[in-house]
């Protein structure tokens, strides 16, 4: 068995302690280090993890050889320097969403790690979701035919971030669910904002995208609204596929079978089939 990869993690606000106690308990991998300009948060972390040292200064991560990689949980306008950083030392990266503020800094990353070698990873969680895998076989094995259209609602209230917008924040995620299940990236986009919080830094975004094969995706994310509500909807020729999340636990998906087609004027739009996943509620079924 090789030996767990020695890590750090920068950020311990309020994502930070799941990567901790993650990647602290994990076979695989062991926390030997935790950075953040916190000095109470450290104490809690010190407090839970006696065996981690801390410290206030990222540069203590750089000059320790003895650590192989580093996750950035940081805010959104501290990750391309810090991953910059760390990949000059030497470490392999895992940064949060998004990987940075401007698309020239995420392809300098980019560049940056394959010159030096090391493995730079985004935290797009939710390509590794089973129902998002699910949806994915669906589409490539032919199950749905011609997907047409897909609609995401992302929204919740807070936490509303200073340094980036809700698209950065919330929208993330949904685009790189869209370019893992269509196997394309976007050919084109628009997006409106409003901003009502921060100056300069938008609460509700309205996107629309454009992906190969005529495929048209439109996004809406907030952290304005009341309700925590991520909803993928997708339009197709033999009906339309509705993937909710109801609560942390729990995913369900739903395909409604049969429309009226222009060219089968008799054919009339049939009951639906639900087809309904209960992630980590160890129960499944389905129902015609």
């Amino acid at each position: 068995m090789s030996e767990p990869v020695r890590m750090a993690i920068v950020g311990a606000g309020h994502w930070g302690p799941n990567l901790i106690r993650n990647f602290h308990s994990s076979t695989a991998s062991v926390v030997k280090m935790v950075v953040d300009w916190d000095a109470g948060r450290l104490e809690q972390i010190q407090a839970r993890f006696p065996d981690i040292a801390v410290a206030q200064d990222a540069q203590a991560v750089w000059r320790d050889p003895a650590i192989e990689a580093v996750v950035i949980a940081t805010p959104t306008s501290t990750h391309f320097a810090l991953a910059k950083a760390a990949l000059e030392s030497g470490k392999h990266v895992l940064v949060e969403k998004p990987i940075a503020k401007r698309a020239v800094e995420a392809d300098e990353l980019t560049a940056l790690a394959d010159k030096l070698g090391r493995i730079l990873l985004v935290g797009h969680v939710f390509i590794f979701n089973q129902t998002v895998q699910r949806v994915r076989n669906y589409i490539d094995s032919g199950k749905f035919g011609r997907v047409y259209y897909v609609s995401m609602v992302r929204t919740n209230l807070g936490p509303i971030r200073p340094d980036a917008n809700a698209a950065w924040d919330l929208m993330s995620h949904d685009i790189s669910i869209a370019i893992y299940r269509l196997g394309a990236e976007p050919e084109g986009a628009s997006a409106v904002g409003g901003t009502w919080i921060n100056p300069g830094v938008e609460d509700a975004v309205f996107a629309t995208l454009r992906y190969p094969g005529d495929i048209l995706l439109n996004i809406h994310a907030s952290w304005l609204n009341p309700r925590n509500s991520p909803r993928h909807q997708r339009g197709r020729r033999q009906g339309d596929v509705d993937l909710r999340r109801h609560e942390p636990a729990s995913e369900r998906l739903s395909h409604a079978q049969g429309c009226r087609h222009r060219d089968r004027p008799h054919r009339h739009a049939q009951a639906p089939s639900r087809l309904e996943t209960r992630q980590g509620l160890r129960s499944s079924s389905g129902v015609v």
